[in-house]
């Protein structure tokens, strides 16, 4: 099993808690690595919702103002079926099956939601903070590999919730 990074808690029920300061500074670390290669990024798009924070940190990097989404769904609660692409991809996104274009997300899993967009873009670029083993695969970019496990992100986590120490 992947090491659990310094900072993050596992908790007695194996989720794996983010506290929103390493988030924060990993995501900066992450489009840092990016902007490197951004002259090569035509558009840049994020993976609803758990993407929208790691935009919100690459497009203050970047200069962008604004970082539209697509809507990809793969989870029910915890329970991960079938990935569905909701609405539809933009003509211009499908022209050349991606190329310029940077998608970001949060965390790569399982690989099978970037796996399933790489079926309509396969020359899209995509880059998450995290990635999980089996979520490498699909990764063009990332920043830390974390351990198989639920993860707790800071955005999902009430004010007051129990946040074990």
């Amino acid at each position: 099993m992947t090491e659990i990074p310094e900072g993050f808690t596992l908790d007695a029920e194996h989720r794996l808690w983010l506290p929103g300061d390493i988030f924060y500074r990993d995501a900066w670390a992450a489009a840092r690595a990016l902007q490197k290669e951004q002259s090569s990024f035509k558009q840049i798009y994020c993976l609803a919702r758990g993407g929208y924070p790691f935009a919100a940190v690459v497009g203050n990097c970047f200069g962008i103002n604004n970082i539209p989404s697509l809507v990809v769904q793969s989870y029910a609660d915890t329970t991960q079926g079938e990935v569905k692409v909701l609405g539809n991809l933009p003509v211009d996104l499908l022209a050349h099956g991606g190329e310029g274009l940077l998608v970001l997300d949060d965390l790569f899993d399982t690989g099978k939601t970037v796996g399933r967009l790489k079926e309509f873009l396969p020359n899209a670029y995509f880059a998450a903070v995290y990635a999980k083993p089996a979520g490498k695969a699909v990764a063009n970019y990332f920043y830390r590999e974390i351990p198989n496990v639920w993860i707790v992100f800071p955005w999902e986590q009430a004010p007051d919730a129990f946040i074990p120490h």
